[in-house]
């Protein structure tokens, strides 16, 4: 009789407990999972004439994982970053930084607050959702 109560009364707690979803719950797009497909949604708070999203890869090809529209000439003599944002594990291809052209000067946001700093006020979900990841917050999809 001492089990049964208890037993019962969380039952009745994990069965009653349920929240209903509301009915202008809206579901976060499938595409919306992988944190690279995210940075053509930021809108930048200040114009710059170029914008890319680069991994720490040696190949320029496999490095680039957005980019704005080209100008026509662009030469960049800097060095890339240390360090970036994303950061999954050391050596090449594991961290993300954004190189951005403002007025011919080349400059790099590497750290999650120089993201935070780009991205400026958060402007739609895909902009909100790369800031939640910045800060290690992540949805996952409930496989059935």
């Amino acid at each position: 009789m001492k089990v049964l109560l208890p037993v019962l009364l969380l039952c009745s707690v994990l069965v009653f407990g349920q929240k209903t979803v509301p009915s202008d719950y809206k579901k976060i797009p499938e595409i919306l999972d992988n944190p690279e497909l995210l940075f053509p949604f930021i809108v930048p708070d200040k114009k710059y004439d170029y914008w890319s999203v680069l991994r720490n890869n040696p190949d320029p090809d496999e490095a680039v994982i957005y980019e704005s529209q080209t100008p026509d000439f662009m030469t960049l003599n800097d060095p890339a970053p240390e360090k970036g944002f994303f950061q999954k594990c050391l050596g090449e291809d594991c961290f993300s930084y954004l190189l951005a052209c403002e007025k011919g000067k080349t400059k790099y946001f590497s750290s999650e607050q120089q993201l935070r700093d780009f991205i400026g006020t958060v402007d739609n979900l895909p902009e909100a959702i790369l800031i939640a990841n910045r800060n290690s917050i992540f949805f996952f999809r409930k496989i059935i």
